[in-house]
């Protein structure tokens, strides 16, 4: 009981003393393969508060750190994960050649860094608990108590989560919406820490109600992920879930000021909801855009693509490639030099 009750004043002190956490989703996928180790060298260079793991179970019980339950959007192989044992899941490659990783991988190479935390996604396998034993004990003997934090869209399994280890933060992932948020001022709430939706349904009065229940709220935004509201997302919650830490922490060498950019020449471009150019977050043509000479757009960030093309966010989630300078020739670059001096 009183181990019970000094874990509630811990995350109380956790809830009101935060300030605006930022979390890489899946690590920095806007700059390397989702859960690759590369991924989250990023985020953590970038400044993020945690990277996250999503998690899944092997048929032989070992925890995967995988969004899907399956390897082929993210992998050269395709592999139910549930179906198969880890020696075979290990196979499997990222584009960047690294392979799958248990958490345990994860746990491994960053318990030594002490500004590495985690953010650790658990579900059901078939309705079914599997997972909360495996990890609370992996979390124990890495001695990683006060570095992780764990997030379910299963009541239940945050339940049994905070039973096992009362002093770890929990965070409700609902995607149910509408959603009664109010029920979750009920004291038998109480070893939640906070609550993630989709940002479209954090409304003021979502947000104001659930901090009268003193839960953060930290919302994502998945694959189109508006960059150009971080500012106000900032102002607005107390953490997000992002594609792009160094946007979130001002530490990516990749984003810009805001700048003008002038067009020079007529035509078209097309336009994409993300820069992500890899089978794991595929990039969505969109409409076009038609272009007049001497258009002017205020460009709020700068990103270079996985394809190392330059992408430009106009803002509202459209991105378009950067324009290519215009090629000289050798006579041309002759006969400019000429008039310079005349």
């Amino acid at each position: 009981m009183q181990r019970r009750v000094w874990g509630m004043f811990l995350i109380f002190c956790f809830i009101n003393l935060s300030g605006f956490t930022v979390i890489g989703h899946r690590g920095e996928p806007a700059k390397a393969p989702e859960h690759s180790f590369q991924s989250y060298d990023q985020a953590l260079a970038d400044h993020a508060d945690y990277i996250e793991q999503d998690l899944e179970i092997s048929q032989d019980g070992v925890l995967v750190v995988s969004h899907d339950p399956m390897t082929d959007r993210t992998m050269n192989r395709k592999y139910i994960i549930d179906k198969n044992s880890w020696q075979t899941l290990k196979q499997a490659e990222f584009t960047n050649h690294e392979h799958l990783h248990r958490l345990s991988d994860v746990f491994e190479r960053y318990r030594s860094n002490p500004k590495a935390k985690f953010m650790i996604e658990t579900r059901l396998l078939n309705n079914q608990m599997v997972m909360e034993d495996k990890l609370v004990a992996l979390v124990k003997a890495n001695h990683l108590e006060k570095r992780v934090y764990f997030e379910s869209f299963s009541m239940a399994s945050l339940e049994k989560l905070h039973h096992l280890l009362p002093e770890v933060p929990l965070l409700f992932l609902n995607y149910n919406e509408p959603y009664n948020y109010r029920q979750l001022q009920a004291p038998r709430y109480n070893f939640l820490s906070a609550v993630s939706m989709r940002v479209s349904y954090a409304s003021d009065q979502v947000v104001k109600t659930l901090h009268r229940a003193h839960k953060q709220v930290i919302p994502y935004d998945n694959f189109s992920e508006n960059i150009s509201r971080a500012a106000d997302n900032r102002k607005k919650f107390d953490g997000f879930f992002t594609n792009y830490t160094g946007v979130y922490t001002h530490q990516n060498k990749c984003v810009e000021h805001p700048q003008m950019i002038t067009t020079q020449a007529k035509g078209t471009t097309k336009v994409f909801d993300s820069p992500f150019k890899r089978a794991e977050y595929r990039s969505i043509e969109g409409k076009r855009l038609n272009l007049k000479p001497n258009t002017t757009w205020q460009v709020n960030y700068a990103l270079k693509g996985l394809d190392n093309q330059v992408y430009y966010d106009l803002g509202s989630s459209q991105w378009i490639k950067a324009p290519q300078p215009k090629k000289t020739t050798l006579l041309s670059r002759i006969w400019e030099k000429i008039k310079g001096i005349f």
